[in-house]
């Protein structure tokens, strides 16, 4: 299950019917909620970019919305957690993009507290072992066959590791700036 949450200055409830409208072509709604300047739309399934889909959005109905996209959660206490701490980063900082995700959210930050790292890392906030495994995979300049030596790991099964970090939190620390990103989250 994932989110998309919108925010904007000004009340949105009026324009409810027309997102719903544009955003039911391209995703499978499964549930959503609203207060008066805030929608939050839960789905299970997208055929289109939801990037391409804020950029309509805003050239037909909006010029300061903020449309945060989630990543994928296992149920919808799990989103519901995760919406909480989307809400509570967006409300205390300013975020100059209209279309934002994780990756956006750390690039924009110049701190980062324990709602940032939660809503960042998933599943393995609270993993010891994987973070220290990612943080010495980024210490050893992503180089997988010196990390695995320091973590006594096989390659592969490094690189195992890696691509399910990746596949919770959206970070593929093999590239450079999403390494860059994770490493001074995890500092």
């Amino acid at each position: 299950m994932k989110f998309l949450y919108f925010k904007n200055k000004n009340s949105i409830v009026d324009k409810i019917p027309t997102i719903l409208e544009i955003i039911n072509e391209a995703i499978e709604v499964s549930k959503f909620s609203n207060t008066e300047n805030t929608l939050t739309i839960y789905y299970s399934y997208s055929n289109i970019a939801i990037s391409d889909l804020v950029s309509i959005l805003v050239a037909e109905l909006f010029e300061d919305i903020i449309v945060y996209e989630s990543l994928t959660y296992p149920n919808f206490k799990k989103a519901e957690e995760a919406l909480k701490d989307v809400s509570y980063i967006l409300d205390n900082n300013y975020i100059p993009n209209n279309y934002i995700n994780n990756k956006t959210i750390l690039l924009n930050l110049k701190e980062f507290d324990n709602r940032v790292a939660n809503l960042v890392l998933n599943n393995y906030y609270n993993d010891k072992d994987m973070l220290h495994t990612i943080k010495t995979f980024l210490e050893e300049n992503q180089n997988v066959t010196t990390a695995s030596k320091e973590l006594y790991l096989h390659r592969n099964t490094l690189n195992q590791r890696l691509n399910k970090f990746e596949e919770s939190t959206g970070f593929n620390v093999k590239k450079f700036i999403d390494g860059y990103l994770i490493y001074h989250l995890l500092k």
